[in-house]
């Protein structure tokens, strides 16, 4: 049961509708829809190609449901097969399909999220799918913390991961991922969400002497599993406490596996508890 001074936030990611499992998906929906979270805060990869289809199947899950919704862009709902498309005009499904912004932000009475877009149509890399923060983004991102109520716990949502994970796909950090962390954490920055690696974790991250909680979401309803089956977090935050919980599916429902917990002390850093 949540408490009263508590937010409910549903972290889901890589989705990647064109290759996503129709009972995963309907499990989701069913299972996010008994919880009722305050938010739902999605990292990006909703669709497998950038294909309109795809965006048009996203959209129609996002309407499923009640929550409201905060959504940042992945590698893969850049277009894949249309290259004028992916140069020319890159975010263009995504925002008339989703969410209108590739850099959302939200603010209540208790949280402060700034989105943050890592998802670049092309790199000085073989491998586009690297993710990158540019320095304005960088800037405004920790304005906007900086601007937050006191008392708020401050997020961060971005697709690619600023701490290295499993497989190739965790085996690089964010470009300009120590340089934006290094500022988020001057801010205050309590949390970050992050998605790509198709992995679940929830770890202390320490930073010019500050510690903060970095969260990573698996994927929640792609058939592309990697180690472990389809999987979001279910995070209540407070002042003075941070619980995550991966639920993963389990036959065609999901139930909810390991929790962390984390307190936060009085200079403001968290520690497991």
């Amino acid at each position: 049961m949540m408490a009263n001074d508590e937010k409910h936030i549903a972290h889901i990611s890589d989705l990647h509708f064109g290759a996503a499992s129709e009972y995963a998906v309907n499990a989701l929906i069913d299972d996010l829809e008994t919880s009722k979270p305050d938010i739902v805060v999605i990292t990006g990869d909703l669709t497998q190609a950038g294909r309109r289809k795809e965006f048009e199947a996203a959209r129609e899950f996002l309407g499923a449901l009640s929550a409201k919704k905060l959504i940042v862009p992945g590698n893969h709902d850049l277009p894949v097969i249309n290259l004028w498309s992916r140069f020319i005009t890159p975010y263009n499904r995504f925002e008339r399909f989703l969410s209108g912004m590739i850099n959302p932000v939200y603010t209540d009475e208790m949280l402060t999220i700034a989105g943050l877009n890592t998802a670049r149509r092309a790199a000085l890399d073989v491998n586009w799918s690297y993710g990158r923060i540019s320095r304005t983004q960088i800037i405004n991102a920790a304005d906007y913390l900086d601007r937050a109520p006191s008392q708020n716990i401050k997020v961060i949502a971005a697709h690619h991961p600023f701490t290295k994970g499993p497989g190739r796909a965790g085996s690089r950090i964010v470009g300009r991922g120590r340089e934006a962390m290094t500022a988020f954490a001057d801010k205050g920055l309590d949390i970050a969400l992050t998605g790509h690696v198709h992995h679940s974790s929830a770890k202390l991250y320490e930073i010019e002497n500050r510690k903060l909680v970095m969260i990573q979401a698996g994927t929640a309803t792609s058939v592309r599993t990697r180690q472990e089956p389809p999987a979001y977090n279910d995070i209540f935050a407070s002042a003075s406490g941070l619980t995550v919980q991966t639920r993963f599916l389990q036959g065609n429902k999901f139930t909810g596996g390991a929790e962390n917990r984390f307190i936060r002390d009085k200079s403001g850093d968290w520690n497991e508890e």
